[in-house]
């Protein structure tokens, strides 16, 4: 269905592995920004603002409070596409804020350290929108409403189950990455590095953590009662490392096939 053994392969094992998610992700498609091999769009309205890539002409409208570092590193993401994850666009960004060549070496670790600086910042970004989502899902509403706002959020609550939830959060993390997805091999070969594996494994696990607990958190604020309020904390810390585990296999499985 999807023009790739790869592909089939990677749900067959995630369906015996016993996380259906992927499963899920692959029948409905992905966003127009995460593809993997359909043609079919899911109507992602509620995440449809998308990460600010920090370009360096970009107007603020409130002051600037970033560091020196982060202010490089955001002009040199804007040479990266053109550029790849290079010492080169750091270079390059440098000249653009009238700095110095070695200003560069605020990325000790070179280039490799920009892609740690863009995680990380990703990573902050979804904690920020999934919180916001999680907002929107535990406000109340007034259901005597006819207005169609109203009626789309009654049903947004009422009908979005955990399995969407997890669904749209992977697809506004992947999206994340759409601007950079042609380099983007190049930036998994980079942290792939054994230098840099310590640092990759602590982003992944921020990332995937953040997945989980976006979940678990709308999971516990419908429980009924007290008494289902606690089964849903103790299936929460029992099932605590084999949860964060199945994410974190869907998404690097994911990752992977929105590449191919």
């Amino acid at each position: 269905e999807f023009g790739s053994l790869e592909i089939m392969t990677v749900i067959q094992i995630y369906k015996v592995f016993g996380c259906r998610s992927f499963g899920l992700m692959c029948r409905r498609g992905i966003t127009s920004s995460v593809k993997l091999g359909c043609e079919k769009k899911i109507d992602s309205e509620s995440f449809e603002r998308q990460v600010d890539s920090e370009s360096y002409d970009e107007k603020q409208s409130e002051p600037d409070t970033r560091s020196e570092k982060e202010k490089l590193g955001a002009v040199a993401l804007s040479y990266v596409t053109q550029m790849g994850w290079s010492r080169e666009a750091l270079l390059r960004a440098a000249s653009d804020l009238s700095l110095s060549p070695a200003s560069v070496e605020m990325f000790p670790q070179g280039p490799v350290g920009l892609v740690q600086l863009f995680n990380d910042n990703c990573n902050k970004k979804l904690k920020e929108e999934l919180k916001y989502v999680r907002e929107q899902l535990k406000a109340p509403v007034d259901k005597e409403s006819d207005s169609e706002q109203n009626r789309d959020q009654v049903d947004d609550g009422e009908q979005k189950n955990l399995e969407d939830l997890m669904v749209e959060a992977i697809e506004l993390r992947l999206s994340m990455l759409e601007p950079y997805r042609s380099v983007w091999s190049q930036a998994i070969a980079l942290q792939s590095l054994p230098q840099n594996v310590g640092t990759q494994l602590k982003q992944r696990a921020e990332l995937v953590d953040e997945l989980v607990a976006h979940v678990d958190d709308v999971r516990m604020s419908r429980a009924r009662n007290q008494s289902e309020l606690e089964q849903e904390r103790s299936n929460s810390i029992q099932w605590w490392y084999a949860k964060r585990a199945a994410i974190g296999a869907v998404y690097s499985a994911v990752e992977l096939a929105w590449l191919a």
